[in-house]
């Protein structure tokens, strides 16, 4: 079944509302449905003005495409940052950064639920969640994401279950002007996004099962990848960004085989 991304409003600031980590100043907000302003959860907001709206729509592909891929990540939505909820902070923060990241980013804004468990970034990969890791590396270099390494994981393990998350700096080819290749799998600088992952040590050589990934790649449907782009709102739609992504998702999908055996070549 597609998942849909709920579109909430932000409707209070967090008790601790910064986050220390990363470089796109998110914020913790309390946020609700507008059909019932009652039933408020915590999200993790990726403020517009720090990732763009490059940023905001690869952050949606790369949620719904993490679920369609059977990864875990926190469950994200739109969040909404109102005139009156902006007035609102003005009035109740002496915290100038606070309340100027709020102002500054009235509109559309990603958001991640917040998840209350102890969460751990993980030291090495037990034998048992070997496939999995091998799975989030197939994944990172299918949107190439080069952005979960060892010195930035945006991953978390819960108990024995990873979490992928922030995906604003996935599908590098957006940013350089030369055609989109299948497989080429390093940045714009010639780095290598796999052999720099958070995993590849822990999974190189070892015995692992990539069969379920091929066969969700291969199951990525033309009206699964429109379905991910029709919940871009449309305040923040960029077609020729949203047809890049959609056109190498299909040139992907239809080149399965190649990326496949590409991956068990660098990884066994």
């Amino acid at each position: 079944m597609e998942e849909i991304i709920p579109s909430l409003i932000a409707t209070e600031v967090s008790a601790e509302p910064l986050l220390a980590d990363g470089t796109t100043k998110p914020l913790q907000l309390e946020c609700a449905s507008i059909l019932n302003i009652e039933k408020r959860d915590t999200y993790v907001v990726k403020l517009r003005e720090e990732i763009t709206i490059k940023g905001l729509i690869s952050e949606i592909f790369g949620s719904l495409l993490a679920q369609h891929f059977g990864l875990n990540t926190p469950e994200p939505a739109i969040i909404e940052i109102t005139e009156s909820f902006a007035d609102a902070a003005s009035l109740n923060f002496d915290h100038n950064d606070i309340y100027g990241l709020i102002n500054r980013n009235k509109g559309l804004n990603f958001g991640s639920k917040f998840i209350k468990e102890t969460l751990e970034i993980p030291m090495q990969v037990p034998g048992e969640l070997i496939t999995k890791a091998a799975e989030i590396i197939a994944f990172d270099a299918l949107i190439w994401n080069a952005d979960r390494t060892k010195m930035v994981p945006n991953l978390f393990q819960c108990g024995d279950e990873y979490y992928v998350f922030d995906h604003e700096k996935a599908f590098l080819f957006l940013y350089q002007d030369e055609d989109i290749p299948v497989w080429r799998c390093i940045t714009p600088t010639g780095d290598s996004i796999i052999q720099n992952h958070l995993f590849y040590l822990d999974v190189k050589g070892k015995e692992f099962d990539l069969t379920t990934f091929k066969n969700r790649l291969d199951n990525l449907s033309d009206d699964r990848i429109i379905g991910i782009c029709r919940q871009i709102p449309g305040r923040i739609r960029d077609d020729k960004i949203q047809n890049s992504i959609m056109d190498y998702l299909k040139k992907a999908r239809n080149n399965s085989r190649e990326i496949f055996f590409n991956l068990l070549k660098v990884l066994r």
